[in-house]
């Protein structure tokens, strides 16, 4: 019996050791696999261009759409490419048309497409054979996290990754309330480039789980992997990579527990894991049932008819459990939840809609809330070179 008990001992103390390991994992940090950057093409899904993530190895790996913001291109998101590839993604990151204008609706369309001709195992690419099609998340920041909103309400990816959005015209709002997806949810300090974070409000009125935060003294600057002097000097601050660090820890392990089933990732995103973290603040973690998400049809259109209905019966699901929750291929609707969110007791959004604020940088021709800030920088450095020139 002694002898026993001596085994069981062992056991149980490589069992601590092997868990403490697996906890201990720094998401921050590039992952195991290495990575090949290619280009997309340059029309490919409507976008004009960008960039294609692979990771080493035979797959197939979840696809990852990711979008930059306003002003921007696939440049400020192809880091974050690298990184979420390194963990085995595929990552697609399109540069989207009419940068200084952007169409919200336009841009989602670009993603939903995109999603649809990567899930294509006969679509060639860079990524091709590589690809698991029933496997997709979305994530976005700025303007593209608005068009990733709206993509992610039209085509249920199993997990939503966003990134300091900012609404126009209140499309974000509105269609946060169809998402039965798992939700994440980075956000930056007030500034005039994300409208006063007029986005927290109602951040956690969609109808599936979500985890939503702020990264203490975060800029907008910080969703974007490049650093750009025009992001930096209106906006709060240039992109700062310890700061940058929660971004990825975080999206990093989101997108592996729930599209990778890894309860090591998840337990990370628990409200206790995420309390304990001084680099975050205002951590909510909202139960709710993710939607029953089917596998991407290549052959069939990117979007569907619209939200599902909602229901009124009690959430069984939460985004901390050990992976992600089953997916029943026989249903698409989604209960609504009816508990509410788990909060480490900092301010929070409520649960219900609630009305933007609006804002007078709003810009006329539908640009995203806060552009009008880079718009002005712009013209204000242009403004110096002329006269420069002059003298």
């Amino acid at each position: 019996m002694r002898n026993l008990a001596k085994v069981l001992a062992g056991f149980q103390l490589v069992a601590l050791l092997v868990t403490s390991t697996a906890h201990a994992t720094d998401y921050s940090a590039p992952g195991p696999l290495t990575v090949t950057t290619g280009n997309l093409g340059s029309t490919e899904g409507g976008s004009i261009g960008g960039y294609v993530v692979v990771p080493s190895g035979s797959g197939p790996y979840p696809l990852i759409i990711a979008s930059h913001g306003w002003s921007a291109t696939a440049d400020q998101q192809v880091g974050w490419g690298q990184q979420f590839a390194s963990y085995g993604f595929v990552v697609v990151a399109p540069s989207f048309p009419n940068t200084l204008s952007p169409s919200d609706t336009t841009d989602a369309q670009i993603i939903e497409t995109l999603a649809a001709l990567y899930a294509d195992p006969t679509h060639p690419s860079p990524a091709q054979g590589k690809v698991d099609p029933t496997r997709l998340g979305l994530e976005g920041h700025s303007a593209g996290g608005l068009a990733t909103t709206l993509a992610s309400a039209a085509i249920h990816p199993q997990a939503t990754v966003l990134f300091d959005p900012v609404d126009s015209n209140g499309d974000g709002e509105k269609a946060l309330l169809g998402i039965c997806s798992p939700v994440l949810g980075v956000f930056a300090q007030p500034s005039s480039c994300n409208n006063q974070e007029a986005w927290w409000p109602y951040a956690n009125t969609t109808l599936g789980p979500e985890v939503l935060f702020h990264v203490v003294s975060s800029t907008h600057c910080d969703g974007e992997n490049q650093s750009r002097t025009l992001c930096g000097s209106v906006c709060g601050g240039d992109a700062d990579t310890t700061r940058q660090a929660e971004y990825a820890r975080y999206a990093t392990a989101f997108f592996l527990a729930e599209l990778a089933g890894d309860a090591n990732a998840a337990a990370t995103l628990d409200i206790g894991a995420l309390s304990a973290n001084t680099a975050i603040t205002s951590a909510i973690v909202k139960p709710g049932t993710p939607c029953d998400v089917a596998a991407v049809d290549a052959g069939a259109p990117a979007a569907d008819a619209g939200p599902p209905p909602v229901d009124a019966s009690t959430p069984d699901a939460t985004v901390n459990e050990a992976g992600p929750a089953p997916r029943d291929a026989g249903s698409t609707s989604s209960p609504a939840p009816t508990t509410s969110p788990t909060s480490n007791g900092d301010t929070s959004p409520t649960a219900s809609p609630a009305t933007s604020s609006g804002c007078s940088c709003r810009t006329s021709g539908g640009a995203p809330d806060g552009s009008l800030a880079l718009a002005l920088a712009a013209g204000l450095a242009w403004a110096r070179r002329l006269r420069r020139r002059a003298r």
